[in-house]
């Protein structure tokens, strides 16, 4: 008995020699004569005296035979080679050149192909199939960089936005005003507020303003640069083209007052007393735009960053000096009802004037394009203009008679596109 007992050890001792390995994605490994590997599983003979086993195929890393041989199961191991000839390579592609193909194989083992023996290739990550049909021979070794030459159609995204030539786009801003006009209506914002605490009795006055602006693009683009895609999130192309925009803006002034007792009791009381159209215009303008296309598995969109300059003439502007200040009243004016005083207690004839003048605009900002559903593209920008108005005459209300007035603004823009 003993005897037989030593020679059991000895067998199952060269059984696990001799075993194949499982080794699963947790770490462990199992040891044993691999039966059968299905769609689901694998059916293996475990190593001692047990009959039977299996293992869902979901958790298994690689399989190691006994004679040395390994299968791999890992997820980026789902690539296709269509040959021309009609066989199929299921492997891992690693390098796409102009002239060869290199994958390699379940198994492990490394090969290489001439690309002008394939049809075409499907790249699992991401979903895309790249044809080779068009493809003329090629002589030549492999680059060896491992990356889709960019001059290659190959490897590159296409359709949707990237291909397009024009884009048609509206969008609207809201923002804020800065520069030399904001200085001179605050002066004269202060040169009144004395007499407004006499006036309304209220301690705390504050003039503020705001800019909404809307605008209509037309983009033309040149074909765009494309680029080999080397992960499944990754920059595919650049679009340069020039923008031809024509916009209105409007920069509305408003005084707000605050009763100063009711703040100390932590109850603000902030009401708008009055508020008027400060400056008005209309501009065209043209000047470069990029886009650059970040392209996601599947290509169903595309991120793209949006960068432009117009650069344009100001046409039909009007201001109207003091728009908020005018409309307050003096108080023994108030009395007999005559309103829309100026700052002083007559009003000046000249406190409006038509504008002329010129614009730069800018804006960058993130935005989509459906490339599938439908050709559109919608974003958001913040932008930046710097601007200098011509007066027609020079406004007295700001006391420098001057006909030359720089105006900026900036803000949030947001626009919505169809593209062809």
């Amino acid at each position: 008995m003993r005897m037989i007992g030593f020679i059991m050890v000895i067998v199952f001792t060269a059984c696990i020699l001799h075993a194949d390995e499982i080794h699963l994605k947790n770490g462990r490994m199992l040891e044993g004569e691999i039966i059968r590997i299905t769609k689901k599983k694998i059916e293996y003979k475990p190593a001692g005296f047990s009959l039977f086993g299996e293992e869902d195929l979901e958790k298994v890393s690689k399989i190691i035979y006994k004679n040395g041989q390994q299968i791999l199961f890992l997820k980026n191991i789902h690539d296709s080679i269509y040959l021309r000839e009609g066989g199929i390579i299921d492997c891992r592609i690693n390098q796409i050149t102009a002239t060869s193909i290199a994958y390699t194989l379940p198994d492990a083992k490394k090969s290489e192909i001439r690309r002008d023996s394939v049809e075409r290739v499907f790249l699992g990550e991401t979903g895309n199939t790249i044809n080779f049909a068009n493809d003329s021979k090629k002589s030549g070794k492999p680059d060896g960089t491992g990356t889709v030459e960019s001059n290659l159609s190959s490897g590159t995204v296409s359709g949707g936005f990237m291909d397009s030539f024009m884009r048609i786009s509206v969008a609207v801003a809201f923002g804020e005003m800065y520069g030399e006009l904001l200085k001179k209506e605050n002066r004269a914002f202060k040169l009144k507020q004395p007499l407004m605490v006499a006036t309304y009795g209220f301690l705390e006055y504050e003039l503020t303003s705001y800019v909404f602006n809307w605008s209509a693009d037309l983009d033309l683009m040149l074909p765009a640069i494309k680029f080999a895609r080397k992960k499944s999130v990754d920059l595919t192309g650049i679009k340069f083209g020039v923008k031809a925009r024509y916009g209105n803006s409007d920069i509305t002034s408003s005084i707000r007052h605050g009763n100063f007792a009711k703040k100390i009791q932590h109850s603000a009381d902030v009401k708008t007393m009055t508020k008027g159209r400060l400056l008005t215009y209309k501009y065209w303008g043209t000047g470069p735009v990029i886009d650059f296309i970040i392209s996601p598995p599947g290509d169903n969109f595309s991120f793209l960053l949006n960068l432009y300059a117009a650069f344009g003439t100001i046409i039909d502007g009007r201001l109207a000096s003091a728009v908020a200040t005018r409309k307050t009243g003096l108080f023994y004016l108030d009395l007999l009802g005559i309103g829309d005083n100026h700052i002083y207690p007559f009003n000046y004839v000249n406190y409006s004037t038509k504008v002329g003048g010129y614009t730069m605009r800018f804006g960058i900002g993130p935005h989509m394009s459906f490339n599938k559903w439908a050709p559109v593209t919608i974003g958001a920008n913040a932008i930046y203009s710097s601007s200098v108005l011509k007066l027609r005459r020079g406004i007295t209300s700001y006391y420098d008679w001057k006909k030359t007035m720089p105006v900026g603004e900036f803000g949030l823009e947001l626009s919505l596109g169809l593209y062809i």
